[in-house]
């Protein structure tokens, strides 16, 4: 009798373990992604906002700021205009897309979302 209420009490303990590490793991992994967003929601933002008062030169190189803003913030970096056409990249060769306007992230984030 001790020996299956033991048994027991050993199988509850193992899966409650088993439960606990696996919603762990999913809590951590979405903060993770969420932590990710917001950094690269605030990076947008930074180099959005440094790039409004560069934009007054006539003469722009977008694809030596776009690896400038790449090497700081750690990400590939591609410079659109308004109407989603490619201004600069930060890496050449990766893809060869010239006009994101058709791009679902990119229509979101024109709106004013963060385009996910």
């Amino acid at each position: 009798m001790k020996k299956k209420l033991m048994l027991c009490f050993c199988v509850v303990i193992v899966l409650g373990a088993i439960i606990t590490g696996f919603l762990s793991i999913n809590r951590a992994k979405d903060s993770y992604l969420k932590d990710s967003e917001d950094k690269l929601i605030s990076n947008g933002r930074l180099i959005s906002g440094s790039l409004a008062e560069e934009l007054k030169l006539q003469k722009y190189n977008y694809d030596d700021t776009a690896k400038y803003f790449s090497g700081i913030v750690n990400a590939k970096v591609t410079i659109i205009d308004k109407y989603g056409r490619v201004l600069g990249k930060s890496e050449t060769g990766i893809d060869n897309i010239y006009d994101y306007s058709e791009l679902e992230e990119v229509n979101e984030a024109f709106k004013g979302n963060t385009g996910k």
